[in-house]
């Protein structure tokens, strides 16, 4: 809006554009399931963790949190990084569940561990989705690097009854 304002472009539509704007996969999207409020959000790395934690403060809401670490060769075999992630202000937006999962689940429960955070542990992402969808807060943050992308992506839009082949990733032009 800024860029826009600022250049001198017509604003008249902006809102327009706005609801009908569809984010890149992973990047803030959000899938409404059974009353469940449910948002899938790319964390490839610390920076990208760090950048999530700082918007889930600004959510008050109670909030369940999956959080899914892989290490398939597109994700980078290296999980150490887990340790520079400032997880310890999680604590701070509100969760009501954490849970952990994919293929590196358990190094996942020990990073929050030592920052003094509970975590369920279930390796199998769907599971861990049903779950929350079923008995959760009913606001589901789920942030997952790379390769859990792909799979948290397609489990939530065949739950949201749509399939991953309709979902357009182009906004409104």
């Amino acid at each position: 809006y800024s860029a826009a304002y600022l250049a001198g472009a017509p604003l008249k539509n902006f809102n327009q554009v706005l609801e009908h704007y569809k984010p890149p996969l992973g990047r803030n999207e959000r899938f409404e399931i059974g009353g469940t409020n449910v948002m899938l959000k790319l964390a490839k790395n610390q920076v990208g963790f760090d950048q999530n934690i700082r918007a889930l403060l600004t959510d008050p809401l109670p909030k369940d949190l999956i959080i899914v670490i892989n290490d398939n060769s597109q994700d980078g075999t290296d999980v150490s990084w887990i340790w520079d992630v400032d997880f310890g202000r999680l604590g701070a937006a509100n969760p009501a569940s954490v849970t952990v999962s994919g293929i590196r689940c358990l190094d996942m429960c020990l990073r929050l561990k030592y920052a003094e955070m509970a975590s369920e542990i279930e390796p199998d992402l769907e599971t861990a989705i049903r779950s929350k969808l079923k008995d959760g807060a009913g606001n589901l943050y789920l942030l997952v690097n790379y390769t859990g992308l792909y799979a948290a992506h397609k489990i939530l839009r065949r739950m949201e009854g749509k399939s991953d082949e309709s979902y357009n990733r182009t906004s409104v032009s």
